[in-house]
């Protein structure tokens, strides 16, 4: 296979042939984009670094004003955390409660608590911290646990993986994107050796389903059935045992509260005071469609085609041959296309087919507009705050139709490449019989 230029493969320049100053400083400037072969490990690293440091006084701004009077979607969890160990957990689940408790505090906006039962036993223990101090310890540890699972896919990109755009979104709202995306990235790294493990660590996923739709569509082609069992009782146990610990009054006050994030989604907030509509916000198909305008009725309808075909795509691939990796790669970039209700700290999970392109680019050479392509989907879950505040819409929807397009592209060539080695082991094995 001819080598693509890359990283590790740098072909020689040759020098621009004089055909007319505008003509080939345009052949210069296309040259630098397209091939970029000036962005290597060193500067990627380097310029990760500057990121780090960069996001410091955005993230300390952003501190202030979490424990300030702004508040933070993190209060949603604190302040659940407390009511639940004040003995009533099902008031976690109630807008009136809710929203007095947050008052109280000195809030004017009321962060509602939208997850299912075992999420609240995981923000549990940091109820105990004064808010000031549990903020941090919230997005330091789990920070902690995604740095320790997405390094394992390409040890060497340590620094770019902390400094990635959707790390400081997650961290500037405290949310949970560093967990769900550490389950995620888990789950695909455990399959391959420890299947029923993996299952587990998918299972957990429970705390936010709508970012595992396509998990078991992608373990039933693949005939993962250990971890198919796995994944069910994870979520199963998880569901049961917080049943077991907060009551059957916190289940069914979490089944009503689904009317609450529908709303969210559509852009009703009249019946709560919220800091804004989450409907500009959301990278997804049916939040486009109803931005530009669509009724609610044909957004659905335009989500549920793209979420049918995305299933169609995952079967596909998860059913044929390759590594495991790469298979979740395309598993990450359509698990955020594959559900209407997805923010920009959701993104964090991008992280996988990011690596993933950028490993397979400096093992076999990079295509012609790969690495600027790459840097549009790590920078875009920050860009697409930009948009949304400028534009009423989060841009982020496309860099993530274009990732899933990269993958797939990488995807076939290491399908090729698989079949072309059995083809030669086969050819060897017959000539040695």
């Amino acid at each position: 296979m001819q080598a693509r230029s890359g990283l590790a493969n740098h072909p020689v320049r040759r020098p621009l042939q004089a055909v007319g100053g505008t003509t080939a400083l345009r052949k210069i400037d296309l040259s630098f984009l397209r091939d970029a072969r000036w962005f290597g490990t060193e500067r990627a690293v380097g310029y990760a670094k500057v990121l780090l440091v960069a996001y410091i006084p955005g993230l300390l701004i952003c501190y202030c004003g979490m424990i300030g009077r702004i508040g933070s979607d993190y209060l949603a969890y604190w302040s659940a955390a407390q009511i639940a160990l004040h003995g009533n957990p099902a008031g976690a689940y109630d807008n009136p409660t809710q929203s007095a408790f947050q008052q109280a505090l000195g809030r004017p906006y009321f962060f509602p608590f939208l997850y299912p039962p075992p999420f609240l036993a995981l923000v549990l223990p940091f109820g105990l911290l004064p808010y000031a101090v549990s903020l941090p310890v919230w997005v330091a540890s789990t920070f902690a646990a995604y740095l320790a699972t997405a390094r394992i896919i390409m040890k060497q990109a340590f620094w770019p993986i902390a400094a990635f755009s959707a790390v400081y979104v997650n961290a500037s709202y405290a949310q949970n994107g560093f967990v769900t995306a550490s389950l995620f990235i888990g789950g695909v790294l455990a399959l391959e050796r420890r299947p029923f493990v993996a299952g587990l660590v998918f299972g957990a996923l429970v705390i936010k389903p709508h970012l595992a739709v396509l998990i078991p569509v992608a373990l039933v082609a693949a005939r993962q059935w250990r971890a198919f069992a796995g994944a069910a009782l994870s979520s199963i146990g998880l569901l049961a045992a917080s049943l077991a610990a907060f009551g059957e009054p916190t289940t069914l006050a979490y089944l009503h509260r689904a009317a609450t994030s529908a709303s969210l989604l559509a852009g009703d907030q009249t019946h709560i005071k919220v800091i804004a509509s989450l409907l500009p916000k959301t990278p997804s198909a049916f939040a486009v469609a109803r931005v530009f305008g669509a009724p609610e009725s044909l957004a659905l309808a335009a989500q549920l085609a793209v979420s049918g075909a995305l299933a169609i795509l995952v079967w596909r691939v998860w059913s044929g041959p390759g590594e495991i990796l790469a298979k979740g790669a395309v598993l990450a970039s359509t698990a955020v296309l594959a559900t209407p209700y997805l923010l920009d700290y959701d993104m964090v999970l991008l992280i996988l087919p990011i690596c993933w392109l950028a490993r397979e680019g400096l093992r076999r050479g990079f295509y012609p507009w790969e690495k600027p392509m790459l840097a549009i989907a790590y920078a875009m879950p920050f860009i697409g705050q930009v948009t949304t505040a400028v534009a009423g819409m989060n841009l982020a929807l496309f860099s993530s139709l274009m990732l899933l397009w990269m993958v797939l592209r990488r995807w076939r060539e290491t399908l090729r490449d698989e079949r072309a080695r059995r083809a030669r082991v086969a050819g060897v094995s017959a000539a040695t019989a």
